[in-house]
C-alpha cells in the first residue's frame, strides 16, 4: 500500500502522475497503467472501472492526487478480485471525501 499523502508533491500533482512514481507503474501506449510490465487493472474503492484505457487515463489525469487517501499494488490478485490474473491498481479514497462527492464511477 502506498499512503498517497505521505508521498512528496501529491498536493499539485493528478492521480496519474502520483500512479507513475510508485515502484512498478507505468503509463502503457495504449493509454491505461502497467503493473510490473503487465496491463493493470484498476479498481476505485472496490468498483472496477470498465471504461477504454484512454479514458481512464484522462479521467485520473484529471483528478488531484489529493482526493485519494492510498494505492493498493496487487500483482497477484486473488477471489475478491474477479479472479483476474491481470495485475490490480485499486485506488482508495478517504472515507470524508466518498460521503462528500458526487464521484461518478464508470
Amino acid at each position: 500500500m502506498a499512503n498517497i499523502p505521505s508521498l512528496p508533491g501529491h498536493e499539485s500533482a493528478s492521480i496519474g502522475k502520483m500512479l507513475e512514481r510508485l515502484p512498478g507503474v507505468t503509463s502503457s501506449p495504449e493509454g491505461g497503467y502497467r503493473l510490473n510490465g503487465s496491463e493493470a487493472i484498476v479498481y476505485i474503492d472496490g468498483i472496477k472501472q470498465q471504461v477504454p484505457a484512454e479514458v481512464l487515463h484522462s479521467i485520473l489525469e484529471s483528478m488531484p492526487a489529493s482526493a485519494i487517501e492510498e494505492v493498493e499494488l496487487v500483482s497477484l490478485p486473488g477471489s475478491n478480485y474477479d479472479m483476474t490474473k491481470n495485475p490490480v491498481i485499486h485506488i482508495h479514497k478517504p472515507k470524508s471525501v466518498i460521503r462528500k462527492s458526487a464521484f461518478l464511477y464508470f
